[in-house]
């Protein structure tokens, strides 16, 4: 399927979503094959979650030092931390030493049995990791690391660093390097008068956090929240 030069790389020929692109009244929805297809998925997670800017969380939920959420990106762990700088930054939750996860697993209270890294925390100065307590800066330089020989170069062993930044309160983060993804303002776009005129959306504040994990394609999630139809009987509060 990858290898049609047809389709130059691309896992879906452009007769299959032609369809998809046309006004609203006229238009079809993506094939099936969009939704099961493996290599329609590595593509989507190679170009558009390896690439985009994804809206990671409200800046105030990491308002203090310390403070830090863990988000999916794709397939990768992303850990953003507020630094006693007040900085924000942005690194793959994997130590460097062996790979773990810098964020101790805790059991969830999902009903599938399946355990669930806790999404926010705090440390009071340094992410250690649970393994073997290897520990780091807020800034990702390595700063603990036992029993590793005198000849480790610390300075290159840090944790690796991933593009963060934020817009009217939101943190949005990239895995895309700098010539695969524009700066976020770039990539937002000119915000809507609105937004210019009261900058609502930075003055709000997080009051509380439902997550779900559908056993589903992450597309028909997005169609199904485009689509209002079901509001009537599914969603009567709005």
């Amino acid at each position: 399927m990858m290898s049609d030069p047809k389709r130059q790389g691309e896992p879906l020929a452009l007769e299959e979503i032609e369809g998809v692109l046309l006004p609203l009244e006229h238009a079809r929805p993506f094939p099936g094959r969009a939704f099961v297809d493996e290599a329609v998925f590595a593509f989507e997670l190679d170009r558009i979650f390896g690439r985009a800017w994804i809206c990671a969380g409200r800046a105030d939920a990491i308002a203090l030092p310390g403070q830090w959420m863990r988000v999916m990106v794709g397939a990768e762990a992303i850990l953003i931390v507020r630094g006693p700088d007040l900085h924000v930054r942005a690194f793959h939750d994997v130590c460097r030493h062996r790979g773990a996860s810098l964020v101790a697993l805790r059991a969830s209270a999902r009903d599938d049995g399946v355990e669930a890294r806790p999404a926010c925390g705090r440390v009071s100065r340094r992410i250690e990791c649970p393994y073997h307590g290897w520990a780091y800066e807020l800034d990702g330089r390595l700063a603990v690391a036992p029993h590793a020989p005198p000849s480790l170069d610390r300075s290159r062993n840090g944790l690796r660093e991933v593009r963060v930044d934020t817009w009217c309160g939101f943190v949005f983060v990239t895995l895309g390097k700098e010539h695969e993804t524009p700066p976020l303002d770039r990539w937002l776009g000119e915000p809507a008068p609105w937004l210019l005129a009261n900058d609502v959306l930075s003055s709000l504040r997080l009051g509380r956090a439902v997550t779900y994990t559908t056993h589903a394609n992450w597309k028909l999630l997005v169609e199904n929240f485009q689509e209002s139809h079901h509001f009537p009987r599914v969603h009567r509060a709005l």
